[in-house]
């Protein structure tokens, strides 16, 4: 399956998905996890994963405006961080800024293909952004989140819904082209190694059927490298363990937490942090 597809199936499964009133229950992509506690506060899955993954929490929100959000954690779902933010230019959750990324690779067109993502304009600035589904000789068809249905560009609706505009619409500032290329041909669906979260666990594979067992140093989305240690079933472990003849290690216990599973050291006053080698 070539890369576009994979990314617009991922963004296909979330048609419907409404942001949520509060943290409390951020949903899925099943039918019954994109209403629940659907609210008007910009909580969403969206923001929550990517932070969790990229660890970027300086950039990305539970509660921001989350149509670019949307669109960079459909990348991350689908090829992984590292390929994301070489496709997409750079982490950001601001328009503008989105669209310079596309600009300053050369990658930006006035007319689509499928697979782009689409960049919308008021009288001020860029301020919303989907992803490009279909395009014909006279329309562009499109996935988006915070939006709503409707021929209007809407930047603030609450959900992620599929839009169909002419391709004339003064409202379209342009269209970021991430170069697919580098994901495409003989490359499998997924590379490792990679973190693989089952149920409330999480797993370091090195290769397809293949986890991590012991300790593990681990380079992290923002560039340290953190220690880590998985069971003989290569879960990761968390909180108080003891390992290596009976030695007490503490393993960061934050559920949800970007630095879950990361292993503190003490100072020689018995103060504890996370330590990065």
């Amino acid at each position: 399956m070539k890369a576009v597809e994979r990314l617009l199936n991922e963004a296909l499964t979330w048609e419907g998905y409404c942001e949520k009133k509060n943290a409390s229950n951020l949903g899925d992509n099943t039918p019954e996890g994109k209403i629940v506690n659907a609210g008007s506060n910009n909580y969403t899955i969206f923001g929550k994963h990517l932070i969790d993954t990229t660890g970027a929490k300086d950039i990305y929100g539970i509660d921001y405006q989350w149509c670019d959000q949307f669109v960079d954690d459909m990348m991350v779902r689908t090829f992984g961080v590292e390929m994301a933010k070489l496709l997409l230019g750079g982490w950001s959750a601001y328009t503008p800024t989105s669209a310079s990324y596309y600009k300053r690779m050369n990658q930006w067109f006035s007319r689509p293909q499928v697979g782009d993502q689409i960049f919308f304009r008021n009288s001020e600035r860029i301020h919303h952004t989907g992803l490009v589904i279909g395009v014909t000789s006279t329309a562009v068809k499109t996935i988006e989140g915070n939006t709503s249905a409707g021929e209007n560009v809407v930047s603030n609706g609450g959900k992620v819904a599929i839009k169909t505009y002419s391709l004339s619409d003064s409202a379209i500032a342009g269209y970021g082209r991430p170069n697919y290329g580098l994901v495409d041909g003989d490359v499998p669906d997924v590379t490792y190694p990679r973190w693989v979260k089952s149920g409330n666990d999480w797993y370091y594979r090195i290769a397809e059927g293949k986890n991590a067992h012991g300790w593990l140093d681990i380079k992290n989305a923002d560039g340290k490298v953190r220690r880590y240690y998985f069971d003989d079933k290569g879960k990761m472990l968390t909180g108080w363990q003891q390992l290596d003849n009976n030695y007490w290690f503490f393993f960061h216990d934050t559920k949800g937490s970007s630095l879950e599973g990361a292993m503190y050291v003490s100072d020689k006053d018995g103060r504890q942090f996370i330590a990065t080698f």
